[in-house]
Order: structure tokens, then sequence, then C-alpha cells
């Protein structure tokens, strides 16, 4: 199992994280008899602010039975910030902070207890009269519908929340859910859509990625960088004749990191036969940690290949060039530079093959 654990990210993938498995609600608790003050609200604001998740051991993110116990660890967090929660908007509905916590506490309810509940309070919430077009509670609505287990079509909760809140970029986020959903051909009229309506959002660059995607197979592939480990540059233009296969990963990403061995295995018995690889990593800024945890994990880990660190998770700009929205991806690059796949996660080996047999079939 695979949790994802990224709090608080910005963009596209942030409504996707918290929807993954970001945190864990257990239903509401009374509220104990405190005063409606704001000075108690500001205490019990500070509390729930200043109770930050259990920290993970990346290092132990292999070891099956440290997870576990962390799921347990994380699980007991949640319920006593889920109580602190409820607790603060049962006193001070109406402050200012109390959207947000609001929206939280659904959203960690949707992920870990009763998604149920949380529809049935928020479609409770919409129906007085001086909520009828919450923000929080169509979003929320609006992002449940993409979590609904029998896949049934979400886009009517979305365009409740667009037709109430048209110029919210959240909008974008949704649509962009949709017309990327996994397993599913790419939604082109959603994408469309996305970049008319919502031009100048994160949505709007991811789906002009998606774009780039769809339209850039067979073209030249362009990258040039430091490696993040040893400092020699790497440029494309200098590995023609190779095939190169390009991972878009992060140390904090779970399937990444599980598929790293096999990635190992293959890059060791086709380096010598005309193949080099690329990292793209996704880890966090500099300031973050995320340098440190690549460098350290590249050295533990004895990764041979150069990284690409964009300093910005999600938000690197070469990633987001290319609507990257999941990891781990794989691109594969002819030996003549073209792109020739963006989908070759778990088949690279297959398609080193094939692209060396036909150079082979073409040199005979």
């Amino acid at each position: 199992m695979s949790v994802s654990l990224q709090f608080g990210h910005n963009g596209v993938m942030k409504t996707r994280t918290l929807l993954a498995a970001s945190l864990i609600a257990l239903p509401i608790f009374a509220a104990t008899s405190q005063p409606s003050t704001q000075s108690s609200g500001n205490a019990l604001l500070d509390r729930i602010h200043a109770d930050t998740p259990p920290k993970f051991d990346r290092a132990k993110q292999s070891d099956r039975d440290y997870v576990m116990q962390y799921m347990t660890q994380i699980r007991a967090w949640g319920k006593e910030k889920a109580a602190m929660e409820a607790e603060f908007l049962k006193a001070n509905p109406d402050l200012p902070e109390a959207e947000k916590i609001r929206g939280d506490r659904w959203m960690m309810m949707a992920s870990f207890d009763d998604p149920a509940k949380v529809k049935s309070e928020a479609e409770a919430y919409l129906a007085d009269p001086k909520h009828k077009d919450d923000a929080t509670a169509l979003f929320t609505l609006a992002a449940m519908g993409m979590r609904t287990p029998d896949r049934s079509d979400p886009m009517p909760a979305i365009e409740r929340f667009i037709a109430a809140h048209p110029k919210d970029p959240r909008g974008a986020q949704l649509l962009f859910s949709v017309a990327q959903r996994p397993g599913q051909s790419p939604n082109q009229a959603l994408i469309d859509r996305i970049m008319k309506d919502y031009p100048d959002t994160d949505a709007a660059r991811m789906a002009a990625g998606a774009n780039r995607q769809a339209t850039a197979v067979g073209k030249p592939f362009e990258l040039e960088f430091n490696d993040a480990t040893t400092g020699k540059h790497i440029a494309m233009k200098d590995l023609k004749g190779k095939v190169v296969v390009v991972d878009f990963w992060a140390t904090w990403c779970g399937p990444c990191v599980a598929e790293m061995p096999e990635m190992k295995r293959i890059y060791s018995e086709y380096k010598d036969k005309g193949v080099e690889f690329i990292g793209v990593s996704l880890d966090q800024p500099e300031k973050e940690g995320g340098l440190d945890a690549l460098k350290e994990f590249v050295k533990t880990n004895e990764i041979p290949w150069p990284q690409y660190y964009q300093g910005d998770s999600w938000g690197g700009k070469f990633t987001a060039s290319w609507g990257i929205n999941s990891i781990p991806t794989v691109f594969v690059v002819d030996q003549d530079g073209n792109l020739f796949t963006t989908a070759a996660s778990r088949v690279v080996e297959p398609i080193l093959k094939q692209l060396l047999a036909n150079k082979a079939k073409a040199a005979q």
C-alpha cells in the first residue's frame, strides 16, 4: 500500500493529494462547554495550527511493518485533530478561519472516515439560505465526486461548483482531474475548456502540457541541466544515437521508490547497448530538504544516472510544461533524439528491446 503524504503543496495536485490519503478524520466529537468567545476560539485555533502530523521516515518507506505502524500513528493524530476542529467549529462557526477548518475537516473525513456523512453535512450546510452557494461545501462535494467507487459521473457536482463560483481556480483543478482520469483517454474538450476559461491557472498550464504530450511524439525532445549529484552538464543533443529513458520521480513517492530496483536492473543490462537514463526529480525545494533528500537517496541506493533537480516539487517548470500529473511517469526518447512515448512506466524494457532491434535492423 502506498500513501501520499504531501501536506499542502499547491496547484492541481493539491486536490488530488487530499483526495488520495493525506489526512484522517473521525466522527464529530461533542464540543466542550467553552464559551463562544473570540479569545477561546483563537486559543483553540493556535492548538490546531500547532498540531502537525507525525514525521514519516522516508528511509523506511519500503518497510511494510513501519508503514503500517506509521498509519496507526497518523490515524491517532487525525482523531485528535478532528476533535479539536469539531470543537472549534461548534464554538466559533462564523470566525474567518472557520471556512478553511471546515474544508480541511471534510476532506479528512472523506479520505478516512465516512464520505456519506461528509456529503450529508455539506448538503445540510448548503440548505441554509445563508450558505446556499458556500464555496467550501460545493468544492468538497465536487471533489468527492472524483472518488466514487462506481466511477459515476462527477461532472454534475463540478458544474454546480463552477456555476456558483465561475472564477474560482479550483474549478479548473476539478476539470483537469476529470480530463486526465487514470485509465482513461484524455478528454480533449475539457482540456480546451480549461485553457479557454482559466487561462492563467496552474491547471491551464498542466492542460497545455497534456496537449504537448499528445502532439510531441515523433518530435525532438529537448532537455539540458546540471546533474544534481555531480554537477556534470547533461544535454540531450550530446546523447543522440542512444535511447534515453526519462524518469519523472521523487524520493517521497512510494511507487517510484518501489520501482527503483527494477529500473537499476534494466539500466545495468542495457547501459552498454546504447541506452542512457535521466531522472527528473520532483523533490521538495532545497530549503525544505529536497535536494539533500535526493542526494542522500542517490548515494545510499547507488543510482548511477544523472538527476535533474528542479527544486520546486510539482511546481517545476519542466514538469509542468509536460503536464505531468502523477509519478512515476516515464518517457523514452529514440536514437534520433525524438520522443518515442510518454507512457513507458512499467514497460521500459520491451520498449528498449524494440528500439534497439529497430536500429539493428536499419543498420543491416
